[in-house]
Order: structure tokens, then sequence, then C-alpha cells
């Protein structure tokens, strides 16, 4: 899977199945929420791995590899939209709710919410039709999370 996604860089015509793009989109969206605040702290990045380790099913070294191109593909990602849209294609609303949920996650294991990263989430939570009381309600969930 990562050398797909590996490949799809080195390739002028990406060629890369639903399944790696969807991770790869989700991924980059992570990145990017972690990055937004231009600090990116061990908190973050060990909440970050996580969640890419539990979420996709990925050893520590899979997920550290996913982050890298993720950080990589959200560096050179012009808007949100080239991620949204892939989430939109295939998950469903379920599924859009918790990445939502862990985009909070991230955002807030630093302990501190910039302005920054609550637009990038009201934006995103919009961007993937996820209403402002389920995002909501993701966050105090996300919070949770992170207190236990």
């Amino acid at each position: 899977m990562l050398q797909r996604l590996k490949n799809m860089f080195d390739s002028p015509v990406p060629q890369i199945d639903d399944g790696a793009e969807l991770k790869l989109a989700a991924a980059a969206l992570l990145a990017h929420a972690a990055h937004l605040d231009g600090n990116v702290d061990n908190a973050e990045t060990a909440t970050l791995l996580g969640v890419l380790q539990s979420g996709f099913e990925l050893s520590a070294e899979e997920a550290s590899s996913l982050l890298e191109l993720a950080m990589s593909a959200q560096a050179e990602a012009n808007d949100l939209y080239r991620w949204t849209k892939v989430i939109n294609a295939h998950y469903d609303e379920a599924q859009k709710t918790v990445l939502v949920e862990k985009l909070w996650m991230i955002v807030l294991a630093d302990g501190r919410l910039d302005d920054y990263e609550a637009n990038l989430l009201r934006r995103v939570a919009g961007l993937i039709h996820v209403p402002d009381q389920v995002a909501g309600v993701a966050r105090k969930r996300a919070a949770a999370a992170l207190e236990s």
C-alpha cells in the first residue's frame, strides 16, 4: 500500500487504488491540522501516529511512512478540496463524523486551540457535509478521549 502511495508521486499520471487514495486524503487532512498552528509538538505527533495506526490498522512503521507521505502531499496541495472530494466520495456520514473527531483530537492534543485550527475544522466539516451540531459533539468526544 505504501509503495503505491510513493509511486503516485513518482508517476506523472497517478495510478492509485481508492483505498490508498482514501488513506492518503484522510492522513493529509490530519497532517494539515497538526501543522496549522506552525508548531507540531510531541503530543500532536504521537496522537497523529496513533490515529493513523488505529484508524487504518497500520504498524508503527507503516503509519510513520503514511504520515511522511501525507505531510509532503498536504504541503504541495493548494486547497482542501483535493482531499475532501475523496472523503466525500468514499466515506458515509458516520465515517465523516469520526474523521472530524480525529481532526479535533489532533488540534487539541497540544492543550491549546489556535484560531486557524478552529477555522480549519469548521471548513473541513462544511466541505464534507458534517453539520455544526454533529461536529460540536465530535469535539467534545475528542476532548474527553484526550483527557482519559
